[in-house]
């Protein structure tokens, strides 16, 4: 499962989202779409943790973005590519 709650994010002054909330559950599809340059790149990079929200939290399966470091970055990568350590 994937999550956002409350998540709000900016580039510098430019706010892309605020006080976001959404859930994908197994199984489930998201499309995201939209214009150039409304934020479905930065959602995405949210949801694997590349970017972090500067409020809110972010949840992949038992991982959350308060609480995340680089190596469990890792473990995410290699389990989502079908891949072990």
């Amino acid at each position: 499962m994937i999550s956002i709650k409350n998540v709000s994010f900016s580039y510098g002054n430019k706010e892309i989202f605020s006080d976001t909330s959404a859930e994908i559950l197994p199984g489930e599809f998201l499309f995201i779409v939209g214009e150039s340059g409304i934020g479905k790149t930065t959602l995405l990079r949210l949801f694997y943790f590349d970017l972090f929200p500067t409020k809110g939290i972010v949840r992949f399966d038992d991982y959350s973005s308060d609480s995340i470091d680089k190596t469990d970055i890792k473990r995410i990568y290699l389990n989502f590519a079908g891949n072990s350590e």
